[in-house]
C-alpha cells in the first residue's frame, strides 16, 4: 500500500464526504469502513487537496444540519450523530498530518492561508456575525474531534493565532464569542465523544475552546504558539504585524473575562498557560511571569478593601460573585503553573524581602500575593501550592545541610518561612473575603503536618556544580520538581500506608510551622549527615543492627526523635526561626492588600 495508491484512495474519499454531507446514506456507509486512526500523510493530503480548503470547513455544516433535522423529524439522531463524529475526526486527523512542514504529506502554506481565508468567509454570504457561521466555526467543530493527532507549531501559530484575532475583531463589534457548531445549531451534547443517546439541551459553546485544548494536546510549544509575546497579526500569523497593541493573552484574561463565566470559566485557557509554561525555557518563564502580571492586575478590580471593617470584599451588590470566580476554571492551572515556577517564585519574594525596588519590576512581591488571594478561592489549588513550597523548602533544606554551613541553613529557613507566611495568610484573607472561617482554612497546612510530608526523603536530586550557571539552576529545577511529586505521591497514599500518620495535628499555624520544619530539619539531618550507628542504639526511634532511623514512627517515637536531633544538632532554635519569619510573611501580605489610593490596608487575619 504505497503513498501513490494512499494518495489516490484520498482524492476518492473526497467525493464520499461530499455526498455525504448531502445526505447520501451509501456514501456515509463507505466511510463507516474507514478507520480516522489508520489513515496515513499521503491518504490525508490527497484527501485535503481534493476537498479544498473552502469545502473543508462548509461540509461540516451539512452534517451537522443532518443531526438537527434529525432531532425534530426522525428517530436516527443518535445514528447520525455518530457517523458525523466519525466524519469529523476524519478529517481532523488529516489536517494534522498535513500541516507539518519538512514532513511528508505537509499540503503547503498557501493551503494553511487558504484556511485563514474561509476561516472568516461568514455563511448565508453577506451577514456577519452573529447572525452567520463563520468558517472558524466548522474547523472549531473538527479540532473538536475524537482524535489525538497533535498539531504542528506552524499550523498552531498561522491558522490558530489569526483564529485569536478573528475573535478579537468580533469582540468589538458584539460581545459574545462564536460558539462551535454544537452551540450554532443547538444540538446538546450530538458531537461529544462516547454519546448514545443525543440530547437537544441548549448550551453556551465558544469557538476557542477546542482550539486551545489542541493547541495543549500538541506539547509546550505549540502552545506557546497561541501566546506570542506580541498579539498575532491579521491573516499572516506574524507577531510582527498587528492591528492590536495589547497582547493576545491580555486580551483573553481581560477583555474576554466575562465570556468565559458563560462557558468553562477559563479552564481551557488555563490548562493552555499550563502547558506553555510547563517547561525552564525563556519562553516558558516570560509566559508565566506575564501570567502573573495579568491576573495581578485582575484580582485588584476584584478585591477591594471595605475601610471600615478593614477587610477584602469581593462581588457586587448582594453578594455576587460573578466577576471574580468569571475565570475559576483557571486557578488549578495557575497552581501548577506557580508550583512549577516555585524556584522562580521564591526567588521574587527574596528579592523584594531584601529591599529590591518595585518601581520599574515586571512583576513584585504585590503581584504574586494577588495571584494568590485569587487563587487560594480553590482549596485544591492551595494545596498545590503549599505541597510546591514544601517542597522548595526541603530542598533548600537539604542543600544547606548537606553543605554543613550553618548560616547557610538559617538562611534557607528564615527565606522560606517568610514565603509560607505570604500563602497562608492569602488563603486566610480570601477566606475572610468569602464571610468563611480561617480555621477552616488553616487545615490544610495541619493536613498536612499531620501526614508527615515534611519528612519526605530527597527525591534524587541532582548534584549542583559549585560554580552554579544555568545547567546547575536548571538541575535544581528538577530537584524541586522531583521533590514536589514525591510530596504528591505521598499524600494521596491510603492513611494506614503514610508514614507518621498519627503525628500530632498542630493547633494553630506557628505550631504548624515548626512541626513541618522539624519534619524537614531531622529528615535532612539524619539522611544527609554521617551518623554513627552506635549513637542511635537503644533508641525507639531505630531499628535493625546497625541500628537505622525506623521507616514509620509512632508520636512517641517521633517525639523522641525530635529531642534527640534538637540535642545533637540544634534544631529547635530554627523551628522558631522558621515560626518568626511565616509571621513576618503574614504581616507583609496584610500590608500589600490595600485601598485603590493606597491609604488603608486590611487587618491582618489574627492567625499566627
Amino acid at each position: 500500500y504505497g503513498d501513490q495508491i494512499a494518495y489516490a484512495d484520498g482524492r476518492r474519499t473526497a467525493d464520499l464526504v461530499r455526498r455525504a454531507a448531502t445526505g447520501d446514506q451509501m456514501a456515509m456507509a463507505a466511510l463507516r469502513r474507514i478507520v480516522p486512526g489508520d489513515v496515513k500523510p499521503a491518504f490525508a493530503k490527497g484527501l485535503l487537496e481534493a476537498l479544498g480548503p473552502e469545502a473543508l470547513l462548509r461540509l461540516p455544516r451539512g452534517f451537522t444540519g443532518q443531526i438537527k433535522s434529525a432531532l425534530t423529524d426522525h428517530p436516527t439522531a443518535d445514528a447520525r450523530a455518530w457517523d458525523t463524529r466519525a466524519v469529523l475526526a476524519l478529517l481532523r486527523r488529516s489536517l494534522a498530518l498535513t500541516t507539518h512542514p519538512g514532513r511528508s504529506g505537509y499540503i503547503g502554506d498557501a493551503y494553511l492561508k487558504q484556511i485563514v481565508q474561509a476561516g472568516r468567509t461568514t455563511f448565508p454570504p453577506g451577514l456577519n456575525q452573529p447572525w452567520a457561521v463563520a468558517g472558524y466555526q466548522s474547523l472549531s467543530t473538527i479540532l473538536g474531534a475524537a482524535d489525538t493527532s497533535r498539531f504542528s507549531v506552524h499550523f498552531l501559530r498561522t491558522v490558530g493565532g489569526d483564529m485569536i484575532a478573528y475573535d478579537r475583531e468580533v469582540h468589538r463589534q458584539y460581545w459574545a464569542p462564536p460558539s462551535d457548531l454544537t452551540g450554532s445549531y443547538g444540538m446538546g451534547n450530538a458531537l461529544d465523544a462516547g454519546t448514545t443517546r443525543v440530547e437537544q439541551k441548549t448550551r453556551r459553546t465558544d469557538f476557542l475552546i477546542p482550539l486551545f485544548n489542541t493547541a495543549a494536546a500538541s506539547g509546550r510549544q505549540g502552545a506557546q504558539a497561541l501566546l506570542p509575546a506580541r498579539p498575532t497579526g491579521y491573516y499572516t500569523g506574524d507577531p510582527s504585524i498587528s492591528q492590536f497593541k495589547t497582547s493576545d493573552l491580555e486580551y483573553l484574561l481581560h477583555d474576554r473575562r466575562m465570556a468565559w463565566a458563560k462557558t468553562d470559566h477559563g479552564a481551557a485557557l488555563g490548562n493552555l498557560i499550563k502547558t506553555a509554561t510547563s517547561g525552564h525555557d525563556p519562553e516558558s518563564e516570560r509566559i508565566a511571569l506575564h501570567t502573573i502580571d495579568l491576573l495581578a492586575r485582575e484580582a485588584r478590580g476584584t478585591f477591594s478593601v471595605d475601610v471600615k471593617e478593614l477587610k477584602l470584599t469581593t462581588g457586587g451588590k448582594d453578594g455576587d460573585d460573578k466577576q471574580v470566580d468569571a475565570l475559576s476554571g483557571l486557578r488549578p492551572h495557575v497552581a501548577d503553573m506557580l508550583a512549577t515556577h516555585i524556584v522562580k517564585v521564591n526567588g521574587l519574594y527574596g528579592d523584594f524581602i531584601l529591599g529590591k525596588d518595585r518601581t520599574h519590576a515586571p512583576v513584585t512581591d504585590v503581584d504574586l500575593d494577588y495571584v494568590l488571594l485569587d487563587l487560594s478561592r480553590n482549596a485544591d489549588a492551595f494545596s498545590t501550592v503549599l505541597k510546591a513550597q514544601i517542597a522548595h523548602a526541603k530542598s533548600e533544606i537539604d542543600r544547606a545541610v548537606a553543605s554543613g554551613d550553618r548560616l547557610r541553613l538559617t538562611n534557607a529557613i528564615v527565606a522560606n518561612g517568610q514565603v509560607f507566611g505570604h500563602l497562608l495568610e492569602a488563603r486566610n484573607q480570601t477566606i475572610l473575603a468569602e464571610g468563611g472561617r480561617v480555621d477552616a482554612a488553616n487545615k490544610q497546612l495541619k493536613d498536612m503536618v499531620a501526614m508527615g510530608l515534611g519528612l519526605v526523603v530527597n527525591a534524587g536530586a541532582e548534584v549542583v556544580g559549585r560554580k552554579g550557571g544555568a545547567p546547575a539552576e536548571y538541575a535544581y529545577q528538577n530537584t524541586v520538581q522531583k521533590m514536589f511529586e514525591a510530596l504528591a505521591a505521598q499524600a494521596i497514599k491510603p492513611l494506614e500506608q503514610k508514614p507518621n500518620a498519627t503525628l500530632a495535628k498542630p493547633t494553630d499555624n506557628a505550631e504548624a510551622i515548626e512541626a513541618l520544619f522539624g519534619q524537614m530539619l531531622v529528615s535532612s539531618l539524619v539522611t544527609t549527615r554521617n551518623i554513627d550507628p552506635k549513637e542511635l542504639k537503644g533508641k525507639s526511634f531505630a531499628e535493625g543492627d546497625p541500628p537505622r532511623i525506623r521507616g514509620s514512627l509512632t508520636p512517641d517515637q517521633y517525639s523522641e526523635l525530635l529531642r534527640w536531633a534538637d540535642s545533637r544538632f540544634t534544631i529547635g532554635d530554627l523551628q522558631e526561626r522558621a515560626a518568626g519569619a511565616a509571621d513576618r510573611g503574614m504581616d507583609q501580605v496584610s500590608g500589600h492588600y490595600r485601598t485603590r489610593d493606597g491609604e488603608f490596608n486590611v487587618r491582618r487575619s489574627g492567625q499566627r
